[in-house]
């Protein structure tokens, strides 16, 4: 099994990044079939199993955390310096394009709300472009939960490879 979780790692990785892609195309299959929700938890279990996983091989803190050090800057190089500044401007920028609402529908029109009350109508195509910025921004969350699930795949087999 430890043997296919460096793969998997690098599969979920890749499939949080193609659906994070395609909320930029007319591909937003989660909001037009109402997976967001459920896409979301399923990410963050994901993550929950890995850091699981690494947490059971390497028992105690310390050594988890300087593993860590050890392996993270072979992931940070590749991967997080290039993808942090651009998801950092995604989460601010999709906050402002969202105006700190969601879009809902309410008696067959689209409205972006905030707690309740209503912040501005919208039609048909705001309301998808506001999905999409919404999916957006839960996706990029998912980009980093991947890089987190390739650390500790990484963390898994570095720990392995030391007790050899």
């Amino acid at each position: 099994m430890d043997r296919l979780l460096t793969p998997f790692a690098n599969l979920v990785f890749l499939v949080f990044v193609a659906i994070h892609v395609s909320t930029y195309f007319e591909l937003d299959f989660a909001v037009t079939n109402g997976l967001m929700p459920k896409l979301h938890g399923t990410a963050i279990l994901v993550a929950g199993v890995f850091i699981f996983l690494a947490k059971r091989v390497i028992s105690s803190s310390e050594e988890f955390f300087k593993l860590g050090g050890e392996n993270a800057p072979i992931l940070l190089g590749g991967l997080f310096f290039p993808v942090m500044p651009y998801l950092l401007m995604n989460f601010f920028l999709c906050i402002a394009l969202l105006e700190g609402g969601n879009p809902k529908i309410i008696n067959g029109a689209y409205f972006l709300v905030q707690k309740g009350t209503v912040i501005r109508e919208v039609d048909y195509a705001g309301y998808n472009q506001l999905l999409s910025y919404q999916l957006r921004l839960f996706t990029g969350h998912w980009v980093l939960i991947g890089w987190a699930a390739l650390l500790c795949a990484k963390l898994i087999k570095s720990a392995q490879y030391k007790n050899a």
